[in-house]
């Protein structure tokens, strides 16, 4: 047993020292709304439209019409497909790349520093 766990240490170790994926090449393809929407996604694995419009700052209608956009490149898809309740989740690429990612390559961590109550004011 003591093998077996001692054989899972190197492994463990061998994978550690392996460098991170570079997603920076896909990250410049994305567009500003949904660099936003990544730091919403990392809080939530499953969101829903008016979520997604009030954390962009604009109208569900808005986020409405990018949502067809977001589909069809493949950033996010319909994980509840009720019609009252309907939410998206990121695909498995992308929660794969925000999982991966660092926040700072991700351009997440200036949204979490922001105050609420005084924009454009670090905490």
């Amino acid at each position: 047993m003591a093998r077996s766990f001692g054989n899972v240490r190197n492994e463990v170790e061998k994978w550690r020292d392996l460098p991170a994926m570079d997603h920076s090449e896909k990250l410049r393809d994305l567009r500003p709304l949904q660099r936003q929407l990544l730091s919403l996604f990392e809080k939530s694995k499953e969101v829903g439209l008016q979520e997604m419009a009030d954390h962009l700052g604009m109208s569900s209608r808005s986020v409405y019409r990018n949502l067809a956009e977001w589909l069809d490149s493949h950033f996010i898809n319909i994980k509840n497909p009720s019609k009252k309740g309907r939410t998206y989740s990121l695909t498995m690429e992308w929660e794969k790349i925000l999982r991966e990612g660092d926040s700072k390559i991700l351009g997440l961590e200036s949204s979490r520093s922001k105050s609420k109550d005084h924009p454009g004011q670090d905490r």
